[in-house]
């Protein structure tokens, strides 16, 4: 067989390029693929190192890998001990509010604490031209800062906890079949995955700001309903 690098298009992409480590040599998971005899192409995950002989590693096949994580995905979308927590790390994000939003707080604050010691300066009868003037000018940039506030707030929907577990409800119902729906998931909220010799796996997500405390996926899992074909592979 042939083998090669995999040019990455919408259509043949290696999703979890870059995350994908061997827990045997540390060596990252890069995408191949190779063309048999009968010119049938098969696309797969292989270690770095076992190619130069260095990692006893197999290589593992692209399809079910990354319909395996993305199921586990689902998975714990679709468990109510995952929603909760999930649902409550996004309601508390959206009360952090924007980056943007965060700067423009924080210079409203700056000036509300320079107005403040300004003020303080007039009671204990520092009263001059400087200091009316500066108070005037910190006056205009509040206005100015608390309007660009209004503004940026008015261009941010809020969800309610409810309408944010039946959206990940929803998601959980998708097909990991689908090639655009698999790359979103994979490529949102997968961070690390790393595999050994014997076909496990350990997933760091990254599901808005949540991580699940279950890590540890074995390829046969029937929970993520994948059969062992991928575990025969590596042994």
């Amino acid at each position: 067989a042939h083998n090669h690098y995999r040019k990455r298009n919408s259509e043949d992409a290696y999703w979890l390029s870059g995350k994908v480590f061997c827990k045997e040599c540390g060596g990252e998971l890069h995408g191949e693929s190779g063309t048999s005899n009968t010119g049938r192409v098969y696309t797969y995950y292989k270690c770095e190192n076992a190619k130069h002989g260095k990692c006893s590693l197999k290589p593992i096949p692209k399809e079910q890998l990354e319909e395996m994580v993305s199921s586990v995905l689902l998975l714990i979308l679709s468990e109510s001990r995952y929603v909760k927590p999930i649902a409550n790390a996004i309601c508390e994000m959206q009360g952090k509010g924007s980056d943007a939003l965060l700067a423009i707080q924080k210079k409203l604050d700056q000036v509300n604490m320079e107005i403040k010691n300004v003020m303080n300066a007039i009671k204990m009868g520092i009263v001059t031209e400087s200091t009316k003037g500066e108070l005037l000018s910190l006056e205009d940039d509040r206005k100015r800062l608390e309007a660009k506030k209004d503004e940026e707030s008015l261009g941010q929907h809020r969800f309610t906890r409810e309408q944010i577990e039946m959206a990940l409800k929803t998601l959980a119902c998708k097909s990991v079949k689908d090639v655009r729906q698999r790359r979103t998931l994979l490529d949102t909220f997968v961070q690390k995955i790393t595999i050994d010799k014997d076909g496990n796996i350990s997933i760091d997500w990254d599901i808005f700001g949540y991580n699940p405390d279950d890590k540890e996926y074995p390829f046969n899992a029937i929970k993520v309903r994948i059969d062992a074909s991928l575990l025969r592979h590596l042994m």
